[in-house]
């Protein structure tokens, strides 16, 4: 075959080439001598060591990163905004369908002023960002400038409520988006029930119009302000200070295992002993019976005028008489202020179980226990036996039944019981007096009074001479 320049050689496709085809090489590095080599061994020549390439990769304000033959480098974005363009020479190009690709070091750096749309200048505390129309910019501007100012007058911005349309400053808000529907700049003291609005002040209004002007922390209300409050502290402690005196009150048996009776301060309103707890009440003053106790649960106390009240065709008092609460429960009370026109005995009762307050009737131990509402002990009558107290004043019928009185147990000196044959049948129906183991007169036994319309007085003196009569 004749010689054909290398030119002139036909093309070797992809197709046509194998690894272990030969080559013939000029070796440059050895003085132009002519090899052969097969493609498999060039192409490990190209991947070695000695044939190593490399390249960068970096973005505006990025840090550079190294590519290269053992590196891979992927560039891609599922919706196409993002695409690779290799042009000559050697550039590989990644180009985005939108205007700019930020990354995340150049963003990082970027501060408002940067935008294009923005012109910041002086920037002071407590600025806002507003759009100017004039400029077309977006600019820093101060709360009065951008047309926020708070109210004359005010200090502050106070949310009242969402406001939807209108003027906030030059317009009051209305009732419906939170505010008071009221002028704060008005001269002319506005009144809205609640708040008396003047020249930007808002104080607490009067129900009689004007304001209320201070607030007065004073046990004895001795300010009597008429644009004053007080505290609660004050109020509690001006009532508390009205009352004269405190009866806790509980219930308990009287002893004999079949009868609830009140106990006031501990001590029984009257034992199956005949015990009884003497009250005496000054009219006009006012007298409390705490009945929070649970004790007192399903034992409301009321007063009456009559004995064991409407267990006895009595009726309870109102005059004078607060209730407050629910027995048993905690601030339960019952005050009773009596009256000047009060009568000068009253008694308590329970409105569910009778004789809880003492009981009496004809021909049985008289056990009702009075209330005194007078400096001295009143007078009532008795229509049978009793078990006297200290400071009875008995008005005695004897038209139909004798009479036993028992004088009180244990006399101190100066104690005292009266009885008055008040029917006036004593001759027939004798009254009979028992010095529960004392002496009437120096002497021991009972004393028989058969004298109608007889009046005793009987004070006690001491253990040797005993109740004296007067």
């Amino acid at each position: 075959m004749a010689n054909v320049p290398i030119r002139n050689l036909d093309a070797v496709t992809a197709a046509e080439v194998a690894t272990s085809d030969e080559l013939v090489i000029n070796d440059v590095s050895d003085n132009n001598n002519v090899k052969k080599i097969t493609v498999g061994n060039l192409l490990t020549l190209a991947d070695s060591a000695s044939g190593a390439y490399s390249f960068d990769v970096s973005a505006d304000g990025g840090t550079p990163e190294s590519i290269s033959n053992n590196s891979t480098l992927i560039v891609k974005k599922a919706d196409d905004t993002i695409f690779t363009q290799v042009s000559s020479p050697d550039t590989l190009t990644i180009k985005a369908n939108t205007s700019t690709i930020a990354t995340v070091a150049h963003v990082a750096s970027r501060t408002v002023n940067d935008l294009n749309d923005t012109t910041i200048t002086s920037i002071a505390d407590n600025d806002i960002l507003a759009y100017d129309s004039g400029s077309s910019k977006w600019t820093n501007q101060s709360a009065a400038e951008a047309g926020i100012t708070p109210v004359a007058g005010s200090t502050s911005l106070i949310t009242l409520g969402t406001v939807t349309t209108g003027v906030w400053n030059g317009t009051p808000i209305a009732t419906q988006y939170g505010g008071t529907g009221q002028d704060f700049s008005s001269s002319s003291g506005s009144h809205t029930g609640v708040l008396v609005l003047n020249n930007g002040v808002a104080s607490l209004a009067k129900p009689t119009g004007g304001s209320i002007t201070s607030v007065f922390d004073e046990d004895d209300m001795a300010s009597n302000s008429a644009v004053g409050l007080v505290t609660q502290q004050s109020v509690k402690a001006f009532v508390e200070a009205q009352v004269s005196q405190t009866f806790v009150v509980t219930v308990a048996d009287d002893g004999g295992g079949s009868q609830n009776v009140y106990v006031l301060d501990g001590t029984k309103i009257k034992t199956n002993t005949h015990v009884r707890k003497v009250l005496h009440f000054q009219k006009g003053v006012k007298y409390r019976f705490d009945v929070s106790h649970t004790t007192n649960i399903n034992h409301p106390l009321r007063l009456s005028v009559t004995r064991d009240g409407t267990h006895n065709s009595g009726t309870a008092l109102t005059d004078g008489v607060e209730i407050i609460g629910t027995p048993g429960n905690a601030g339960a009370f019952i005050n009773y202020t009596p009256p000047q026109d009060s009568p000068d005995i009253v008694y308590i009762y329970c409105m569910n179980h009778a004789g809880m307050g003492g009981t009496g009737g004809s021909g049985s131990e008289d056990q009702r226990t009075p209330i005194h509402t007078t400096d001295k002990e009143g007078w009532f009558d008795i229509g049978g036996n009793r078990t006297a107290s200290k400071g009875d004043r008995m008005f005695l019928d004897t038209s139909t039944v004798a009479i036993t009185i028992t004088l009180p147990a244990n006399p101190t000196m100066g104690d005292e019981v009266w009885l008055v044959d008040a029917s006036g049948d004593a001759n027939s129906n004798n009254i009979t007096v028992n010095p529960n183991g004392a002496k009437v007169d120096g002497s021991s036994g009972n004393v028989t009074l058969n004298t109608n319309r007889v009046s005793k007085r009987y004070a006690f003196y001491n253990a040797t001479e005993g109740w004296i009569s007067l």
